[in-house]
């Protein structure tokens, strides 16, 4: 198959366009995903919530949703310990545990909350 000129023309457009698209989307992903810094300060942007809200102790559903999320993605993705995860929160193995535990129990019941782990998976990796 042979391209007009115009066609080629259209088609390199096309390809620069969505070039243009790949390196906005990697320009959004926070830089080093390997660490529990980063996946904190992404789920704080996400959730509209501080760092130093989700290592309080305090029990509001904002902070314990963003927790959950990043609970989780640390023993998951990044495979932390518990007691790794639990140091940084300033939180017990225990309640990292029930936590990340009781966040899977609730994927596989909630859709929703399933898609929007999945979407926050996904910008991070």
């Amino acid at each position: 198959m042979i391209l007009t000129k115009t066609q080629a023309n259209k088609f390199q457009e096309l390809r620069n366009q969505i070039l243009d698209l790949f390196e906005e989307i990697e320009n959004n992903k926070p830089n080093d995903v390997n660490t529990i810094e980063s996946v904190t300060d992404y789920a704080c942007k996400i959730f509209k919530v501080k760092a130093k809200d989700l290592k309080s102790p305090s029990r509001k559903a904002e902070f314990k949703n963003a927790r959950a999320f990043v609970f989780y993605f640390c023993k998951i993705e990044l495979n932390m310990t518990y007691n790794e995860i639990g140091d940084y929160f300033n939180r017990d193995h225990a309640s990292i545990i029930y936590w990340v535990r009781k966040f899977e129990n609730d994927l596989s019941h909630f859709q929703e909350l399933n898609l929007n782990y999945e979407n926050f998976r996904f910008e991070l990796l």
